[in-house]
Formats: structure tokens, C-alpha cells, sequence
């Protein structure tokens, strides 16, 4: 069995075929033996996105975060960490708390989503209709009316999803219909 000489260029000492070798030390191993290196994960960022960092304002690029998605967050957060001694703590801040919030909104997502159903299946047909046919919007404040809309529209999809009982799911779309025309009405005025 013929040997090649091994130096160990890492910082912390390795077995081979039972021979230890120290780090910076070179020894005779099994060529077959050795282990391959470590593929590098390198992140490839878009250079456009390296030139928009270089030329935004810290603001800007924060502005915009909300119109990006995640994907984009992460390309923009390894840029800028990646621009090296350039890299702007504020932005790099930014990012990552820009990432927590669309974690924490999954999450809230997920649970209200698992609330939807639990409440769901408690209640029979006929109750849900019932409650879903006498609701007025008319004088309901905007921000609350667009929560009210995303909760029939989740309503629906549960429902869907689950019981899938269809008298139910047409009284969620109809009552999103009508909270959707006042919305709209709203916006024209």
C-alpha cells in the first residue's frame, strides 16, 4: 500500500487511518483515506443588489423592504455583510429585524389559522350561517374592516379545508364579497 504525505492545514489536530496528525504537521497516510474537503457554501449574491447597496441610503433600502421578498432579504442581509468593512450596522440591523417580523407573522399565521379551525368545529351549520347572514359593515372603521375581510377569507380557506360544509364556505365568500365593496367604495371617495 503506498502512502502520500497528508499536512494537516487546520487548526485542530486529525485522525487518519489511526495516525493523528497535529496541525501544520505532515505525516504518511492511505491516500484513500483522506477525507474530501468541505464543500464552501458560497452564496451567490446578484451583483445588481451588491451595486443597489453600494448607491442606497440606508433608508431607502429600509423603505423598500416591506415591497421584497424573503428570499431578496436574505440576498440583500449577505451583501451587505459581505461589503466587509463597509458593511452598514444600521442596515444590517434592519435586515434581520425585517426577517424576525416575517417569522413572528408566520407564526401569528399558524396559530391563527389553528384557531379558525378549533372554532370552526365547534360551531354547527347553522349558527355559522346565522351569525355570518346578520352582520352589518357599513359603519365598521377601515383597518378593522380589513382584518374582518382577511378572517372571512380565512374562514373560508379553513372551512374549506376541513369540514368543507358549502353552505358555510359560500356564506364566508359572500360576506368577503360585501366587506371587499365596502373597502372598495371606500377607497374611491
Amino acid at each position: 500500500m503506498q502512502r502520500i504525505p497528508y499536512t494537516n492545514t487546520g487548526k485542530t489536530g486529525v485522525y487518519i487511518g489511526g495516525t493523528y496528525i497535529k496541525p501544520g504537521e505532515t505525516r504518511p497516510v492511505d491516500p484513500t483515506l483522506i477525507p474530501a474537503p468541505p464543500a464552501e457554501e458560497e452564496t451567490i449574491v446578484p451583483v445588481d443588489l451588491v451595486a443597489y447597496l453600494e448607491k442606497t441610503s440606508v433608508a431607502k433600502v429600509v423603505e423598500s423592504l416591506k415591497d421584497r421578498p424573503a428570499e431578496e432579504i436574505d440576498q440583500l442581509l449577505e451583501a451587505e455583510r459581505g461589503r466587509g468593512d463597509k458593511a452598514r450596522s444600521t442596515l444590517i440591523q434592519a435586515l434581520e429585524l425585517e426577517r424576525l417580523d416575517r417569522l413572528d407573522q408566520a407564526t401569528e399565521a399558524e396559530r391563527d389559522r389553528a384557531r379558525a379551525k378549533e372554532h370552526l368545529a365547534d360551531m354547527d351549520e347553522a349558527t355559522l350561517l346565522a351569525n355570518l347572514s346578520n352582520v352589518d359593515h357599513s359603519e365598521t372603521p377601515r383597518e378593522d374592516l380589513e382584518r374582518i375581510l382577511a378572517s372571512y377569507r380565512l374562514g373560508a380557506e379553513v372551512e374549506r379545508e376541513n369540514q368543507n360544509r358549502e353552505a358555510v364556505i359560500v356564506a364566508f365568500e359572500k360576506a368577503a364579497q360585501e366587506a371587499e365593496a365596502i373597502l372598495a367604495e371606500g377607497a374611491k371617495e
